[in-house]
């Protein structure tokens, strides 16, 4: 199983990032890397027999004579919409009391006192993102030891979204990735039984920017920071006597990465504001706290004839411990520090799938799973995540030639979600492709 990280992974605000004074957003999950894997559901956990499982399941790696490495790409285009578009609220005089909603990641605000009517909120509900993941992965044999690696990009979202409506345009773009370089072991504890353990280095870069240009003032804003840290994996495969049968585990233990970077917002100084309002810049160092989720997978693998294996996984997901935990060197108006919690659930995901060898050199696959969203309504914007229930289709197919196998495939969703009278949408056909060689 892999996980889903964040923010979504990198999640989660706008795919990554939260607003301007929360930081950036909580870890996502995503569908995984790897086009075999993928194209039959995700449900792996239980066969993983090829070198995706330097990923997927490393207990899997003993099933692998020799040495062999593969690579994949994945074209992942998205879009999300938000009945609501981005707003822009008001800023209350006296005070100033500022009506951001900081669930929802607010990242404009107007001074209608100052510079006459602005527009509550824009008319552009659509986000689009377009990004290529790729996975680097190879094994070979060390002294009774299959020995594992690989660096792979589960999850980046890349944005430029761009709007106008009485006389005031707003720019909004944000940049993320999330990369994992993931070192593994695995051996065989009884002829039936093996067990893999490894480690992830996993590596966060993310950048938000955000511009309004009215006919009185220019609103800036800009954060950008990156962290690391590792996280552990525990894999174990049992395979039935008959060999008919096999049970897979994959434990990962999450973490807590420190993302740091530098943020700053600067809205030129109007005549006429208050005092504390003089101070037109604000900037400081940042430091977020966040938090990778804890997940677990238990998985099977039947094969129903000796040219069809059938497979069904159960992953969890623990995202309720997900916080906004974010500290500034010098806070301000909108750089403010936060340690609360998100609100968020645990959630389980259901993947099934299919393998059919169709003769020596071809391979068919098809797969489907759920992915739940563990995010509370209030919570659900363009400016922090649009995130869904959604129910995902997949299909694929291999060719052999030697000690070579191509792979390819896609992935479809298509889903809405209503919340608090908003209606909200995300949509994504992505397509992949792999190639390995075993020698």
């Amino acid at each position: 199983m892999l996980k889903k990280y964040v923010v979504s992974i990198v999640v989660m605000s706008i795919f990554c990032f939260g607003c301007v004074k929360e930081g950036f957003g909580a870890a996502y999950e995503g569908p995984g890397v790897c086009v075999r894997p993928l194209t039959m559901g995700g449900a792996f956990v239980g066969l993983a027999n090829d070198w995706s499982a330097v990923i997927w399941n490393p207990a899997g790696l003993t099933q692998l004579e020799g040495k062999g490495f593969g690579f994949s790409l994945d074209y992942v285009p998205a879009e999300a919409s938000d009945g609501n578009s981005v707003a822009n609220p008001s800023i209350v005089m006296p005070g100033p009391q500022i009506n951001m909603n900081s669930d929802q990641g607010d990242i404009f605000f107007q001074l209608p006192q100052y510079t006459g009517p602005e527009p509550d909120s824009f008319n552009k509900k659509d986000v689009e993102s377009t990004v290529y993941l790729p996975t680097l992965a190879g094994y070979t044999q060390f002294r009774g030891f299959t020995i594992g690696g690989a660096i792979y990009v589960p999850m980046g979202y890349s944005s430029d979204w761009e709007d106008s409506k009485q006389g005031v345009t707003a720019t909004y773009k944000v940049e993320s990735y999330e990369k994992i370089l993931a070192i593994t072991a695995a051996k065989k504890i009884t002829s039936n039984l093996s067990m893999g353990c490894g480690i992830n280095l996993l590596n966060w870069e993310a950048e938000k920017k955000a511009t309004k240009i009215t006919g009185t003032y220019t609103y800036n804003m800009e954060m950008k920071g990156d962290g690391r840290d590792f996280e552990g994996v525990v894999g174990l495969l049992y395979v039935l006597p008959n060999e008919k049968c096999s049970l897979g585990f994959v434990y990962r233990s999450g973490s807590k990465v420190s993302i740091k970077g530098d943020a700053k917002t600067s809205y030129p100084f109007i005549a006429g504001l208050p005092p504390n309002w003089a101070v037109s810049k604000e900037a400081a160092d940042f430091n977020l706290k966040q938090q990778v989720p804890t997940t677990y997978a238990l998985g099977i693998a039947y094969r129903l004839k000796t040219d069809l294996v059938l497979t069904a996984d159960l992953n969890r997901t623990d995202w309720s411990k997900q916080k906004k935990e974010v500290t500034y060197s010098q806070q301000g108006t909108f750089l403010k520090n936060k340690n609360e919690s998100l609100g968020w659930k645990d959630v389980n995901k259901i993947r099934l799938g299919a393998e059919w060898t169709v003769n020596d050199a071809w391979k068919l696959r098809a797969g489907f799973f759920t992915d739940p969203s563990p995010v509370p309504d209030k919570a659900v914007s363009l400016t922090n995540l649009i995130d869904i229930d959604r129910e995902w289709y997949t299909i694929g197919a291999g060719y052999i030639k030697g000690d070579w196998q191509i792979d390819m495939g896609i992935q479809h969703n298509d889903a809405d979600r209503t919340a608090d009278g908003v209606k909200y949408e995300r949509k994504c056909t992505s397509a992949h492709i792999a190639a390995s060689r075993q020698f």
